[in-house]
């Protein structure tokens, strides 16, 4: 039946257009070699934007080489990673990364882009310890410290919105310095400009977000300052796959179709998980098996036990009386030192022994025979360190199996490996406590893969990701990705009108349609797509509309008349709600399709009750979902037609009843865009329905 017009995705500005100048020298090339054409000279920019961390890579696609930035300011060592962290200033300018002054420091507020509309801290703080995060119904109250202390601080005028483009501006910032002083002198202060060197960047976002978090997350980069047309986003976890697969030694030689690998990125704050089975070797193809998922169990998590373990051991007050420094000193210690490699059964521990097995720089408490405090170091029996790995494991290794049975369902196979990232999933002890606690449904155990690069693996595989992009000479990354198809995170559709069924539908949403006069529904549900279904790499799924549209004389008005809105929601239940007033709907985004250069022989004219005639304009709605892109087109006759616009509800109210549209119904509501009758699918006939059917098939309107 007919139903309502939908969107297309979001049309992008160029900034780096790149058309002409020459071409700086890069790697190991010497300037006076470096005389080419600019359009050779593209640099493809990756950044995996972590909740605790962040690295960048980048790409020279003239010469093919690939850099990791390992140097960042206020380090004092060399790292893969810089803390993803912020601080302002009194005269509101904004530090970053490495920041040593430790008051007022904004930690894990990449978790606040997930969590929708923000009016205010207070508010924000309510719901997530009434709720817990989105996307992570596990999160605990108790692993929220960093979160609720970054919330109470953020800034007036600012939101998380606003501290995500602040921390990316100065690291893309930091980047294309960075490039310039070392590989593109003579152009450093063109990079990025009209005429200079092109840029395109690759984002990283947790493939466990909704639609409008990833959108606000690109907008943030194009505020940052990334190149609007060529800013690309990519899951977390796609990422390391396109890596893994296609690099590590341990995969790619044994690669066979059929097999499946659960991907397992561990983090700081959180962890990724999704099943893929390998569907082509050569080109190398695979498909999401299962619906990805997460948690907040993140190597913070023992970072925080760690220092509660100190505080019980040496006591509050001693804690509280170490400088900054001291903890500063005592953290980096465990974190870098025996946090990744503890492993309880590398130690002949005795409990009773006050020499024991593990020691921590522990600066300015003094030497304590009972606290087993000596000469700046507190020691730790194994237990003590066991008890605090092992609450986090359990948690991790619990969302494996999930996914490891999830993948099995699907594929009636048994998983071959389990591909570990992230610089959490380099630890020797949690590899070993996954391989002794996850496994195959008939109870055979599972390769465990780790990647080399570690905490690398992730934007090294949204580099590759997006050179592969280049390479296709496309955007559209339905050319380009090694991921066929993909599950559905969520029910995607709109509202429909529903010709009113007496003793199904509830008597408060009965309404007359003000233009047919007959008995309608609103408030229902019309899902594009299903949780689960799989979305197929560069397919869209499909539905048959018709829109209406009052004839008017005016040719201003009639263009007017025929740009419709609509909006898309989604619901994350697993069986699709019917009703739009249900709790889990969340009105995701608004989709506008101007149809004023239709031709006007694909329109139907039908008269209406109010003595006008109206436009009858059947239409199809395309939705696709690539990596982490929700995109729409429209199409009439088979052409698209038009300009389509997709506009995110960051502002306003996320949810939507249905009381201000039945509202709008009595009044006699009659604008451009229109609401659709649709056919119940499980009609069954009845007085009422065959009176409403009549009257819909006089008016041409039943399908």
């Amino acid at each position: 039946m007919p139903n309502k017009s939908k969107r297309k995705a979001a049309a992008f500005k160029q900034q780096a257009k790149n058309k002409a100048g020459p071409a700086a020298s890069s790697g190991s090339q010497s300037a006076s070699t470096a005389a080419r054409k600019p359009s050779q000279d593209v640099l493809i920019i990756a950044i995996d934007f972590g909740t605790t961390y962040s690295g960048v890579a980048w790409h020279n696609t003239s010469n093919k080489k690939t850099h990791l930035i390992r140097d960042w300011p206020d380090q004092g060592i060399s790292s893969v990673k810089v803390p993803s962290i912020l601080r302002y200033d009194s005269k509101g300018r904004c530090q970053w990364g490495h920041v040593l002054n430790p008051t007022k420091r904004l930690e894990w507020f990449k978790l606040l882009l997930n969590e929708g509309v923000y009016t205010s801290s207070t508010a924000l703080l309510h719901r997530i310890e009434t709720k817990g995060l989105n996307g992570y119904p596990e999160s605990r109250s108790t692993n929220l410290a960093n979160l609720r202390t970054t919330i109470m601080a953020i800034p007036e005028g600012k939101t998380p919105a606003d501290l995500a483009a602040d921390f990316l501006r100065s690291l893309y910032r930091y980047t294309l310095e960075t490039i310039g002083d070392s590989y593109f002198p003579e152009l450093k202060e063109q990079l990025g400009k009209e005429g200079g060197v092109e840029i395109k960047c690759c984002l990283t976002v947790p493939a466990i977000w909704d639609d409008k978090a990833k959108n606000i997350t690109k907008q943030a980069a194009i505020a940052a300052g990334m190149p609007e047309k060529h800013t690309y986003l990519i899951s977390e976890p796609e990422a390391a796959a396109v890596h893994c697969l296609t690099q590590l030694e341990d995969v790619k030689g044994s690669l066979q179709v059929g097999h499946v690998y659960v991907i397992v990125d561990c983090g700081g704050g959180t962890v990724d998980l999704i099943p893929y089975e390998v569907t082509s070797i050569a080109p190398l193809r695979v498909r999401e098996c299962a619906i990805g998922t997460g948690g907040l169990y993140g190597s913070t998590f023992i970072n925080r036990r760690f220092e509660d373990l100190v505080i019980r051991r040496i006591g509050q007050e001693a804690y509280d009386n170490m400088d900054d420094h001291s903890r500063q000193v005592m953290h980096k210690e465990f974190d870098t030192e025996i946090k990744p490699k503890f492993h309880p059964d590398k130690y002949d521990d005795d409990d009773d022994d006050d020499d024991g097995p593990v020691t921590c720089a522990l600066p300015g408490v003094p030497d304590d025979v009972e606290r087993r405090v000596r000469k700046s170091k507190i020691i730790f029996s194994v237990e003590e360190l066991r008890e605090i790995f092992e609450p986090t494991f359990t948690d991790i290794a619990a969302l494996v199996q999930k996914q490891v049975d999830a993948a099995q369902a699907t594929t009636k196979r048994n998983v071959d490996g389990i591909i570990m990232v992230g610089g959490f999933g380099a630890s020797q002890h949690l590899g070993n406590w996954l391989a002794a606690n996850v496994r195959n449904k008939d109870g055979k155990a599972i390769k465990l893969i780790k990647s080399p690069e570690g905490a690398a693996a992730i934007v090294f595989g949204a580099v590759e990701h997006a050179v592969r992009m280049h390479n296709s000479g496309s955007s559209s990354s339905s050319q380009w990705g090694i991921v066929e198809s993909r599950k559905a995170r969520y029910h995607y559709g709109i509202e429909v009108v529903e010709p009113f069924r007496f003793g199904i539908h509830p008597q408060h949403k009965l309404v007359m349609d003000p233009i047919f006069g007959i008995p309608v529904c609103v408030g229902r549900m019309d899902w594009l797509i299903s949780k689960g279904a799989n979305m197929v790499q560069g397919e869209g799924i499909t539905l048959e509309v018709r829109r209406r549209c009052p004839i008017v004389d005016s040719a201003e008005e009639q263009k007017e008349l025929l740009v419709f809105d609509e909006e898309i929601y989604l619901s994350a239940e697993d069986a699709a709600p019917k009703d739009l007033e249900h709790p889990s709907i969340i009105k995701l985004l608004k989709y506008t399709t101007d149809l004023s250069g239709v031709p006007r022989r694909f329109f139907t004219k039908r008269p209406s009750l109010l003595g006008i005639d109206f436009w009858m304009i059947p239409s199809t709605i395309q939705l696709k979902l690539e990596s982490a892109d929700l995109t729409f087109t429209s199409l009439v006759r088979g052409s698209v037609y038009g300009e389509g616009k997709v506009e995110y509800h960051h502002k306003g109210p996320g949810r939507h009843g249905d009381e201000s549209q039945v509202a709008a119904w009595r009044a006699g509501w009659t604008s451009g865009t229109v609401s659709i009758l649709t056919e119940p699918e499980d009609h069954q006939g009845g007085q009422s329905g065959d009176r409403v059917l009549t009257d819909l098939a006089h008016l041409t309107l039943e399908s």
